[in-house]
């Protein structure tokens, strides 16, 4: 049975579209980049000449890129003689900003636990943890740094006044969104390439900045979230090019979202759209595919 357009937007889009649009958020400037504590560098763990090598102590490392998202993570690491025992955990995410606060909301988190002199190296998703998935808020200042020219220092304080960290950015370039918000794979990985593309297009001159686009698949659809890919589009014009990597060797439906109201929920007033042939059913596609055409319009 042919599922219409309508239909699959108001059962799919409605139930799971929100987490996303979240990634349509805008940071302030001064936040934009990565974040770490100084006694930790930006190589966690390094296998070199058949040793082990890592610095002892305890760091937290932020980054957060232009759309919104953020990954932090944590580290810890005892060094003995040619021994190191420690774990490195990381969580990503969608992050707001707002009268002064960041809000964190984590979308998948991992750990990693190491004891090199037993031979043990673990890796595990963690994203069905509470205690880690939970949303936070913190208190947040940014200011110039007294000893390094051109850098910042972040403080992260937690709502009962205790300091959560202290992190120092030399002020490079910010981190901006990649094409597809996913994780990396190796190029043996079969769905490394396999990507769609094509365009989206609004009415009576909307801007196409802040559409989210997403490629569901059609077997659990958006709610099963660790198969989605989705990007949010961050340039100006009626139409824009929108590019989803990594998808899997199913068939999918591709959605586009934009929330006018900004009440982070799908709804009347907003505009969307999906991949149709005929206007009116909603077509799947199977990657590799490209000029895919999405037109938004006005949701009643």
């Amino acid at each position: 049975m042919k599922k219409t357009l309508p239909a699959v937007l108001a059962t799919t889009a409605a139930l799971a579209l929100s987490p996303f649009v979240q990634a349509a958020a805008t940071l302030p400037a001064p936040l934009l980049g990565q974040w770490m504590t100084t006694s930790v560098g930006d190589t966690y763990y390094v296998t070199s000449g058949g040793q082990t090598n890592g610095p002892s102590g305890t760091g937290v490392t932020f980054t957060f890129t232009t759309d919104g998202h953020y990954s932090e993570g944590a580290y810890h690491n005892v060094a003995m003689y040619n021994c190191n025992t420690g774990f490195f955990g990381f969580t990503e995410g969608t992050v707001t900003a707002a009268n002064g606060k960041l809000t964190f909301k984590p979308l998948k988190a991992s750990l990693r636990q190491w004891a090199t002199c037993s031979g043990k190296d673990t890796k595990e998703d963690v994203s069905d943890d509470p205690n880690i998935m939970k949303v936070k808020t913190l208190d947040y200042r940014v200011a110039a740094s007294d000893t390094t020219p051109g850098g910042k220092v972040l403080t992260l304080t937690q709502a009962n006044g205790q300091p959560y960290a202290t992190l120092r950015s030399n002020g490079g370039a910010p981190a901006t969104t990649a094409s597809t918000t996913t994780a990396s794979r190796p190029q043996s990985d079969p769905r490394a390439g396999q990507a769609v593309s094509g365009t989206v297009s609004l009415p009576n001159g909307q801007s196409a900045k802040g559409v989210v686009v997403l490629a569901c698949p059609v077997d659990g659809g958006c709610e099963n979230t660790a198969s989605v890919r989705y990007v949010v589009i961050t340039t100006e014009g009626a139409k824009a090019n929108f590019r989803l990597e990594e998808l899997g060797g199913g068939q999918y439906n591709l959605l586009a979202w934009k929330d006018l109201d900004g009440d982070g929920q799908y709804g009347s007033g907003d505009l969307a759209g999906g991949y149709t042939k005929d206007g009116q059913n909603v077509s799947t596609v199977t990657a590799p595919a490209q000029g895919l055409a999405i037109k938004l319009d006005l949701v009643p």
